[in-house]
């Protein structure tokens, strides 16, 4: 996986979130994934050519100003919750058998965070090292001070972020392993 992948995915995380056994005293099991992996998948299907729709649906990216911070997926619900196409998004989250989008945004949250906790951890050691180096070249760089700055910040909340997400529970790591290959290919279409 690119490491801009992963810089990426752990950006959505640079608020700082309760640790995921905290937020659902449910654990993932492989039917509670295969469920919001499907609807995941139907979202993306129905906002083909929506692109306010699929911009907000997306953990990440910007949608009317707003970024996924934290809470990506419900984020992306409040996002689009004035646009007329809203109902059907709740209709799709329903009918894959979720009571609320809550409970599927809360899923999602977990999902992303168990898997970068995965990615990351076989790519830890470099990203580390990345950041580091990119922090000693931003000292030697021809930039401002304000710039210098605010770029040092960015870098150190993207560590942070990483820290946040590698300490997704075991358990939800262990459930989300047989699914990695799957997330891989969603995760890297967006």
């Amino acid at each position: 996986m690119k490491l801009l992948s992963l810089l990426a995915l752990a950006a959505v995380a640079i608020v700082p979130v309760r640790p995921a056994a905290a937020q659902d005293g449910e654990p993932l099991t492989s039917e509670r994934i295969e469920r919001w992996i499907s609807t995941l998948e139907d979202l993306t299907d129905w906002s083909e050519g929506r692109e306010d729709v699929d911009a907000a649906l997306v953990p990440g990216r910007p949608a009317d100003g707003m970024q996924a911070i934290g809470d990506p997926f419900r984020t992306a619900l409040k996002a689009i919750e004035s646009l007329d196409e809203y109902d059907e998004v709740l209709s799709i989250i329903e009918s894959n058998g979720y009571d609320d989008s809550a409970e599927w945004a809360e899923t999602g949250n977990r999902i992303v965070m168990a898997y970068t906790s995965l990615r990351m951890a076989a790519e830890e050691p470099n990203v580390s090292q990345e950041i580091q180096k990119a922090l000693d070249e931003l000292e030697k760089s021809g930039l401002s001070d304000e710039q210098k700055e605010s770029m040092r910040e960015m870098l150190l909340a993207s560590a942070d972020a990483m820290q946040t997400y590698s300490n997704a529970p075991i358990q939800d790591q262990d459930a989300l392993k047989p699914y990695l290959e799957r997330l891989d290919g969603i995760f890297d279409s967006q």
